[in-house]
């Protein structure tokens, strides 16, 4: 009863700081926008069957039939791919008409879950998508293709939507711009986690606005076009964007084209 009423009050000195801010700084929503039906046919939610569904939800990107593009420290903590079910079709997580076992998980050969290098990964369907309007594969960048400093991107998931909510049974999104590489890296350099040339960030500078904890592994998308992988930021279980002083940190699709071509076969 005591830890029931403790959990009360902190709920409600939540909503009361919350509504104290202007309206657009109130951290109502770390990521944005409820995503309209069939917005994202790209994007899926990876679950594990044996847990509570929100709770060990991340995201991934369909790039063809039977492969799902993701994180690898997404599926650091699973020991049996039978525990795997990837849901499409869908904005609502509660929604399970179209989900899949995984027959493989491929993760990148360099991968390194203590520096969060090589943060990429494949998830091979035992049965491929159905071919339905709400679930469709995501455009892979070609080598002659670009992105620049200051180009608007898109980014989509389930995580949580402020401070230390749960996740979102609702799909979200948000417009970011990319930032410079180079001072991405100086602005995390004194972190933790380093950034490398195979990041891209991305942040909406001067607003709450972020990916958080569940999103691992989602999209970000400039011009319909797959160019990152969401994969970490300073991000801890009470807040996920300080104000857009720290951009979110992606892996780099550009940099893992060859890799993903010779694997999502």
């Amino acid at each position: 009863m005591i830890m029931a009423t403790t959990v009360l009050c902190l709920l409600a000195l939540v909503a009361a700081s919350q509504a104290a801010l202007p309206y657009g700084l109130r951290p109502q929503i770390y990521y944005g926008q409820i995503a309209a039906k069939g917005q994202f046919p790209y994007q899926v939610s990876i679950a594990k069957k044996t847990k509570v569904w929100m709770t060990d939800q991340c995201g991934g990107t369909i790039i063809n039939e039977n492969y799902v593009l993701t994180s690898a420290l997404c599926l650091q903590r699973t020991t049996d791919i039978e525990d795997l079910v990837v849901i499409a079709g869908t904005i609502d997580t509660s929604n399970m008409t179209y989900a899949y076992k995984v027959e493989k998980v491929i993760n990148h050969p360099l991968v390194n879950f203590g520096t969060k290098q090589n943060d990429i990964a494949l998830l091979k369907l035992k049965k491929s998508f159905d071919k339905v309007p709400i679930i469709q594969s995501v455009a892979l960048p070609t080598k002659n293709d670009s992105f620049k400093i200051g180009d608007v991107a898109i980014v989509s998931g389930w995580g949580r939507n402020w401070g230390a909510a749960p996740q979102d049974r609702q799909l979200r999104y948000a417009s970011l711009v990319i930032s410079d590489l180079h001072e991405c890296k100086k602005i995390y350099e004194n972190k933790a986690y380093k950034v490398h040339d195979t990041n891209v960030c991305a942040y909406d500078r001067g607003t709450v606005v972020s990916p958080c904890i569940g999103d691992e592994g989602g999209p970000l998308t400039v011009n319909g076009k797959l160019v990152g992988i969401v994969s970490w930021g300073n991000w801890n279980y009470y807040h996920c964007s300080t104000f857009g002083d720290f951009p979110s940190v992606y892996t780099s699709v550009f940099s893992y084209l060859g890799w993903i071509k010779e694997n999502a076969v």
